[in-house]
């Protein structure tokens, strides 16, 4: 398997290997995402809904209120 071509965090040496891959001296690249395989999704999701019942459970009203109350704080403040 190929190593695969990461791009360089300094501006002049991207720049540089973007004029490589448009003269082809590097290859292009790559950027479409790896499919993800159905079983692994299905698991992920279930792992999701399950956890969140869990938590639910977990914590009482109050707590369940003062983290709504903090999260809609966040959403809407002024940043």
């Amino acid at each position: 398997m190929a190593k695969p071509i990461t791009k360089p965090r300094d501006w002049s040496q991207r720049a540089l290997s973007v004029v490589q891959q448009a003269t082809g001296q590097l290859p292009k690249v790559n950027h479409t995402p790896t499919p993800k395989s159905a079983v692994a999704v299905q698991r992920g999701q279930l792992g999701g809904l399950r956890g969140g019942i869990a938590r639910k459970k977990a914590l009482s009203a109050t707590k369940r209120r003062l983290i709504a109350r903090h999260a809609a704080k966040v959403r809407w403040s002024i940043r």
